[in-house]
């Protein structure tokens, strides 16, 4: 087949002939160079649209503490008792693993007993109360019964149990095991 010469009125121009039955290379790398470019442009321009200068650490810090403070009114709670460091005597062992955790503060206590398969609280003073078990991820909201009780699927560990009473929130420390 024999070369052909270009059309200067066809559209398409010479670079977009196939000779020989095979796509020009010399067109795909001249695309190649243009996308780069193009590319780089783009990025160049979205650098200079969003170029700003970093912020100051004093004013980091000072948002991250203004944040700390949203939660200044809840009192976390004093755990005073841990079945995972207090020894239990007398107590003969169960078929199922089973942590208990008590705490208290602003005159509320809770207790939490976590077995393989479940979490059982306990808030006292008895009454309907708005509680949240908080994980790294997610938060979830239960209400305790008419004896200030709740029962549920065992959440995964790290949590933390917050629960608002009249007096305010209480917040327990994160529980591990």
């Amino acid at each position: 087949m024999a070369e052909q010469t270009p059309d200067p009125t066809d559209p398409t121009g010479p670079d977009d002939r196939i000779n020989d039955d095979r796509i020009n290379d010399d067109r795909i790398n001249d695309d190649r160079i243009n996308d780069d470019r193009i590319n780089d442009e783009l990025v160049s321009a979205l650098n200079d649209a969003y170029d700003t200068d970093p912020i100051p650490a004093e004013l980091s810090q000072f948002a991250f503490d203004a944040f700390a403070w949203r939660l200044v009114d809840d009192e976390l709670a004093t755990i005073t008792f841990d079945s995972a460091t207090t020894e239990l005597v007398g107590i003969r062992g169960t078929s199922t693993q089973r942590h208990s955790v008590q705490f208290e503060g602003r005159g509320v206590s809770v207790s939490l007993v976590m077995s393989d398969t479940s979490l059982v609280a306990s808030v006292d003073p008895a009454g309907v109360h708005r509680c949240l078990i908080e994980g790294p991820q997610v938060a979830t909201e239960v209400f305790t019964d008419d004896d200030g009780e709740f029962v549920i699927d065992r959440p995964h560990l790290p949590l933390r149990l917050v629960v608002e009473t009249t007096a305010g929130r209480l917040v327990s420390p994160w529980i591990t095991a």
